[in-house]
This record gives C-alpha cells, sequence and structure tokens, in this order.
C-alpha cells in the first residue's frame, strides 16, 4: 500500500467503529419489537390452557400467532430500511469527504444521485439475497419453530407454562431477549436462558420439559436478528462507499479489502486482507480470490472494510508531497497499515496460531507445508484437514 491509500485504508477503519455503534443503536430499536412480538405471543398463549384444546382450537391458536409473527417482522423490516435509508447517504458523504481531504480535491469528490443510494438499500446483497429476503426468510422460521414448540408440548401434554417456557426459554421472561449489550453473534446463535426459580414447597411440580440452558426458540430469533441487523449495516455501507467510489473514477486506482486483524476473523476474510479488485466489475487483481459479494456481505456478520487505492499526486497532476506512514488496529494494538493478514499470523506466538488454525492445520503451518492462501481453495471454499493433508502428503 503506498501512504495516501494508507492513510484512505486507516480512515475508513476508524470510521467502521461508528459504524458498530450505530449497528448496535439499531439491534436494540429491532429487540424492542421483539420484545413487543413476545409478549403479544405469551398472552395468547395464556388466553386458555393449551392441553385441553382440540385440533381446530389448536389450529386457530397457531393461525393468528403466525399472523403475530408476521406483522412484527414486517414492523421490523420496515424500521431497518428507515434506519438504512438514513445511513446511507451518510456513508456516501463520508467517503466524499474522505476523497476530498485525502486529494486536496477544490470542488470535493462527486457524489452518487440520492435515488440510486436509496435503491441500494434494498437492492444490495447479503450472501446472495437481500436483506428483505432474509427478514421474511427468519419470520417463516419463527413461525415454524413456535409451532412446532406448541405442538410437541401439547401433544405431551403439558401445561401453557410449560409451553410458554418452550418458546422464551428457561426464564419465561420476554425482558430477556434484549441484552444490555446487544452483540453481533454468527446466525443462528443465542445467550441461554437464566435458570427457572427454585420451586415453592409443597407437592413436587410437574418436570420442566425446558432442559437446563435451553434458549426458547425466541432468544434463538433474537440472535439472528442482532446478526441481520449487523450484516445490512455493512453490507450497506460498504455498497454505498462503492458506489461513491465509481462516480470518482477518475480518482480511483482500485479497490482495496480490508479484514480485522483478530482471532474472530475468519479464513474466508483473512486471505483477502489487503488484496485489490478492479473498480467497475471487481475482478481480482494479481490474485485469484472472488469478490463473493465483497467486504461486509460476503458472510453473516462479517466486519470487513472495503478501501480504495487512489492515483497518486503526481498522477493526478497534484504538487504535493504524499502523505506519510500511517498505522491500523489489531488485536495487540496499532500495527503498521502495510501489515496484511498473512504477517499479522506470522507475527503470533504458535500457541495463537494453534488455536486459531486448529492444531493439525498449525502444526502443517509451521511445518512450512502450506500457508495461509493454501487453507483456501481458489473458489472461496475452506478446505478441511483431510484435504489439506491430502494436497501436501
Amino acid at each position: 500500500m503506498g501512504a495516501l491509500e494508507e492513510w484512505i485504508a486507516e480512515m475508513f477503519l476508524v470510521h467502521s467503529l461508528n459504524l458498530l455503534r450505530f449497528s448496535a443503536g439499531t439491534q436494540e430499536k429491532i429487540l424492542l419489537l421483539m420484545v413487543a412480538m413476545s409478549k403479544e405471543l405469551t398472552a395468547k398463549l395464556n388466553e386458555g390452557e393449551i392441553s385441553t384444546y382440540g385440533k381446530q382450537r389448536l389450529g386457530a391458536l397457531l393461525r393468528e400467532s403466525n399472523a403475530v409473527i408476521s406483522s412484527h417482522y414486517t414492523g421490523m423490516q420496515a424500521e431497518m430500511t428507515r434506519n438504512l435509508t438514513g445511513m446511507v447517504r451518510i456513508e456516501a458523504d463520508y467517503t466524499g469527504k474522505v476523497l476530498t481531504q485525502a486529494l486536496k480535491i477544490e470542488l470535493g469528490a462527486k457524489l452518487p444521485p440520492a435515488n440510486y443510494l436509496e435503491k441500494l438499500v434494498g437492492d444490495t446483497l447479503i450472501k446472495g439475497a437481500p436483506s428483505a429476503d432474509w427478514w421474511k426468510r427468519q419470520a417463516l422460521d419463527t413461525q415454524f419453530r413456535f409451532a412446532s414448540q406448541v405442538r410437541l408440548g401439547s401433544a405431551q401434554g403439558e401445561t401453557t407454562s410449560q409451553i410458554v417456557s418452550r418458546v422464551l426459554g428457561k426464564s419465561a421472561k420476554a425482558a430477556d431477549l434484549a441484552p444490555s449489550t446487544p452483540a453481533t453473534p454468527p446466525m443462528p446463535a443465542g445467550t441461554p436462558g437464566a435458570p427457572a426459580a427454585p420451586a415453592a414447597k409443597g407437592p413436587a411440580p410437574a418436570p420442566d420439559p425446558v432442559a437446563p440452558g435451553e434458549q426458547g426458540i425466541l432468544k434463538t430469533s433474537a440472535a439472528n436478528a442482532r446478526a441481520l441487523v449487523h450484516s445490512s449495516v455493512q453490507a450497506v455501507a460498504n455498497a454505498a462507499r462503492l458506489a461513491s467510489f465509481q462516480q470518482n473514477s477518475d480518482l480511483i486506482e482500485c479497490l482495496v479489502w480490508l479484514s480485522t486483524l483478530d482471532s474472530h476473523t475468519c479464513l474466508l476474510c483473512a486471505m483477502r486482507d489487503l488484496h485489490e479488485y478492479s473498480l467497475h466489475d471487481q475482478e481480482p487483481i494479481n490474485h485469484t480470490h472472488e469478490w463473493a459479494g465483497g467486504p461486509g456481505a460476503i458472510h453473516f456478520s462479517c466486519r470487513c472494510v472495503l478501501s480504495t487505492r487512489t492515483k497518486s499526486f503526481k498522477d493526478l497532476g497534484i504538487e504535493l508531497d504524499e502523505p506519510g506512514d500511517s498505522t491500523r488496529p489489531s488485536d495487540g494494538g496499532a500495527v503498521s497499515s502495510k501489515m496484511n493478514f498473512k504477517d499479522f499470523l506470522a507475527s503470533k506466538d504458535k500457541d495463537w496460531r494453534a488455536e486459531y488454525l486448529g492444531p493439525g492445520r498449525a502444526e502443517m503451518y509451521e511445518a512450512g507445508k502450506i500457508t495461509l492462501n493454501d487453507l483456501m481453495n481458489l473458489k472461496g471454499r475452506k478446505l478441511t484437514l483431510e484435504e489439506l493433508q491430502a494436497k501436501y502428503k
């Protein structure tokens, strides 16, 4: 990386922290809607003793519950779209300001048309599908799992309280869906439910059908929603940035993929760190790793950031000295912006590499039999240990 693109990369990496904060704030809004859905479903379940329901009444309950779930997920999608529509313009403006400041452009960088940016919100793909499709899929998944647990509890003669526990988790509190510090776990994931309160003295209660630590289907739904919010923010932000780069193609040489330098970065992203791609068709430059949706959209909960290599001051006819060296963050503190994930991996001790790669792969890495790129095939599919061993036998 040249000094100028190092500075631009640093600006976008620092800005990515603000995007994470925005994502966390949006997650809280979505989780409040999830809590409202949880309370409405709980009230519907508590309208009678489900174990006494006949087939017709149980079917009516599930149809009504499906309508509740569908309505609330429509509200979540609308809230997400509203937030993304506001963010996408901010992201384009920020990208323009970075280019303007970096290249000393007198009149400022060009911005994509507002209607094009708004269209990006609906068109941007996350792992091959638009955000709206993922919300519909999550709604259908929640409906299916809700109905399955209600039917299972009813078939086993469980009380309504026990069926509510199946839905909400061991603690059976709607508020548990909204943790004080929202996270962005991989899909699907969730936080285990708190243990039930000790039973009062008296006749022994019926055994609780929810195993200790079981989270309940709505907690899984909440975790999935948090992951989708984070992924939508990252994907749309990077799409807006790409549109801004393309709008200023006279200033841009190529795109640069920035991965996070820590142990949570997957191999799919690690091997693309600092790799370059063409501006308009995102073709790999001097490597074979496909764009695959790009930073923020290659998989759920991706934390990668899109940056760029601009033309130099000299190429642009600007009589200024190039900026000095800059840094990028890592889990061990600031490092040179020239350090890619391969160098970052080599800088760690053997124990760190063994934990990140896994013992078998780490042993081959330490022996010099494989490199970071060898851990993936040319299409970006992760290789198994057995495939690696066969390849380098």
